[in-house]
């Protein structure tokens, strides 16, 4: 787990925090924004309190305004992030936490497996967020039934 000392954000009155979190601090977020009208557990991903998954959250004095984690998983073979689980607040979509957030966790987990790829099964409506960041589009749309048309994506860095 990171210090305080490592996170990115400066002046907590105009921007979010953002740092390190726990399974626990991301799952409201999950459930309010990924799985609306479905029962709390199922923002409780397999192997979310797993030593080896890593949770990030933007803060605000008392709320995560944002999330995502990453779990060790494979992608073309190799070891890599599977990215799962990003999620922001409406009032704060748009401003750009999300990016902000996903450098930072990539960022993060880059330093502790430097040659590991990132990859995410991602919404139809965040393709743009994510090619934004780089990410580049693996597959046509296929359908999660818990949560709609998806594509997977990748970011592998140069």
């Amino acid at each position: 787990m990171m210090s305080t000392s490592d996170n990115e954000s400066i002046d907590s009155l105009s921007q979010p925090i953002v740092r390190c979190a726990t399974a626990e601090e991301v799952w409201p977020l999950r459930h309010t924004v990924l799985r609306v009208g479905l029962p709390f557990d199922t923002a409780k991903f397999d192997g979310d309190l797993n030593d080896t998954t890593l949770h990030f959250g933007a803060f605000d004095d008392r709320n995560v305004l944002c999330c995502l984690s990453l779990f060790q998983s494979t992608w073309n073979d190799s070891d890599a992030w599977q990215l799962r689980g990003m999620a922001t607040v409406a009032t704060h979509r748009r401003q750009g936490f999300g990016q902000k957030l996903l450098m930072f966790a990539m960022n993060a987990a880059s330093k502790e497996k430097p040659d590991w790829a990132f990859w995410c099964n991602a919404r139809t409506t965040a393709i743009t967020f994510y090619k934004q960041a780089g990410w580049s589009t693996e597959t046509d749309v296929f359908d999660i039934p818990t949560a709609g048309p998806h594509v997977r994506m990748y970011y592998v860095a140069n």
